[in-house]
């Protein structure tokens, strides 16, 4: 009994090396796995955006004023959950809810995704948007907000730096549906439809369970 309990412990010396060396290759040879299980991740970025307001009516009247167009920007952040799978040796797909506290934003995406190396994985993201949209036209106006639904189209790329963390950096188009508001103008009631569109530049981090 002795003896057999030497010998298998020296087939594990052995053949260890080898199971990790297998393990290694079979990594290099499929890098999407490297990527799959469940994330949490943040991110904070710069978004410029573009209001247009158009069929603007005073008083609920005939009488209509020219159409206006408002700019700016904000800095978005996100908290968020992913899972990613991989369905061949580089092809990923995932899923993503965020969420952003402050303008009760929610995000949910699909990330169909490419593993270029190991420890890189290149994405797209497509994604329904729920969010709190806040109009501050200037002193002539009351500013006023709402909420609205809308989509994003973006592109990404995924660094994994250890086996867990990584960091990520995303370009992504906004555009919410067209949507009714009701303000002032100098005291005047006035209502029409908007168009809120923008893009945003995101940088994060995450850590791969």
């Amino acid at each position: 009994m002795r003896d057999l309990s030497k010998i298998i412990f020296c087939l594990l010396i052995l053949f260890l090396p080898t199971m990790t060396q297998a393990q290694e290759k079979d990594k290099l040879q499929s890098p999407g796995k490297n990527f799959e299980g469940f994330a949490l991740q943040a991110a904070v970025g710069f978004q410029p955006y573009l209001i247009n307001s158009n069929n603007i009516s005073v008083n609920n009247s005939q009488f209509n004023l020219p159409n206006q167009n408002y700019s700016g920007s904000s800095i978005p952040y996100f908290v968020g959950l992913s899972y990613t799978a991989a369905v061949s040796n580089q092809v990923t797909i995932g899923a993503q809810i965020e969420i952003n506290p402050v303008n009760q934003q929610y995000v949910l995406s699909v990330l169909p995704g490419y593993a270029f190396t190991p420890d890189l994985n290149g994405y797209l993201k497509i994604a329904w948007v729920n969010a709190l949209v806040t109009i501050d036209p200037g002193a002539s106006q009351n500013k006023f907000s709402l909420t609205a639904n809308g989509a994003t189209a973006g592109i990404g790329i995924r660094q994994l730096w250890t086996p867990a963390w990584y960091g990520f950096a995303e370009v992504n188009y906004v555009r919410m549906n067209t949507f009714k508001f009701n303000s002032t103008i100098n005291n005047v009631s006035v209502t029409g439809n908007a168009d809120y569109s923008g893009y945003n530049v995101m940088l994060g981090i995450g850590y791969k369970f």
